[in-house]
């Protein structure tokens, strides 16, 4: 779930994500697509002193 949230974040891109992390681009952006159109998905900012 982290990677789908980096690709979330201003001037981050799937492929640029996916290639930091090694991993393939069309599987990210499967895990995106399916974490986007979830019912309880709902992207959050997490504050510095958290995680």
């Amino acid at each position: 779930m982290r990677l789908v949230e980096e690709t979330l974040q201003p001037g981050e891109t799937v492929c640029g994500v996916a290639r930091r992390h090694g991993v393939a681009h069309s599987l990210l952006f499967t895990w995106r697509r399916q974490a986007v159109s979830a019912p309880f998905y709902a992207p959050m900012q997490l504050s510095a002193g958290m995680g």
